[in-house]
């Protein structure tokens, strides 16, 4: 079974895309969602944390992110929970091992070397002037803050070089927003078969 990393940069529709390899019956593992759950749910986490940065970071039994605010800081959390966040996803992936692969969704794929432990990535691209565009009518926030937020991301084409595959968004809030779909349908047929092709390669093998 494969190993497939999805990611994306901000407003992509990266989730969006992963939803619809869901829809296919693709196990998704969201490794954003429960990141932020070992972070203020899972006692061990927790208690490793506490050791880690010390008993102040938590209020109200959640984690004070704004002892994370800078780039360095925020960066030690990631690489101090990365492998137990691998482990997660390890012990989840053995329930799916009837399943040609299984997708491991994360917005720090390329950002944390994460990539390095799949076989295939797929990237959603969008361009950044419509991702600014719409954020900008959606939130309504400053441009400066937009721009911070976009510029402090990962290249899109670093991104797009880096992949197997490149989903391309380019309508997202419009009826052409569907155009994604025949492409997740294509990248999950080849993915598919060539998950299927390691299978006959190792019964033949043995």
């Amino acid at each position: 079974m494969y190993k497939v990393g999805r990611t994306g940069n901000f407003d992509s529709g990266y989730g969006d895309v992963a939803d619809a390899f869901e829809m296919k019956g693709v196990p998704v593992f969201d490794s954003d969602l429960v990141l932020k759950f070992m972070i203020n749910y899972s006692e061990s986490t927790i208690e490793k944390m506490k050791s880690k940065f010390g008993t102040s970071i938590y209020r109200q039994g959640l984690l004070d992110m704004k002892r994370f605010e800078s780039e360095s800081e925020m960066e030690r959390l990631l690489d101090y929970l990365q492998l137990d966040l691998m482990k997660s996803y390890e012990k989840w992936r053995v329930k799916h091992l009837n399943k040609p692969y299984t997708i491991f969704k994360s917005s720090i794929l390329f950002e944390k070397d994460l990539n390095q432990s799949m076989n295939f990535v797929i990237t959603t691209y969008r361009p950044k002037v419509d991702r600014r565009k719409d954020i900008q009518s959606l939130t309504h926030l400053p441009y400066s803050k937009i721009s911070d937020i976009l510029d402090n991301e990962m290249d899109e084409d670093k991104k797009n070089e880096k992949s197997d595959y490149v989903i391309h968004n380019y309508f997202r809030f419009s009826k052409g927003g569907v155009n994604f779909l025949n492409q997740v349908d294509r990248v999950h047929d080849l993915i598919t078969s060539k998950s299927n092709m390691m299978c006959d390669d190792l019964i033949g093998f043995a």
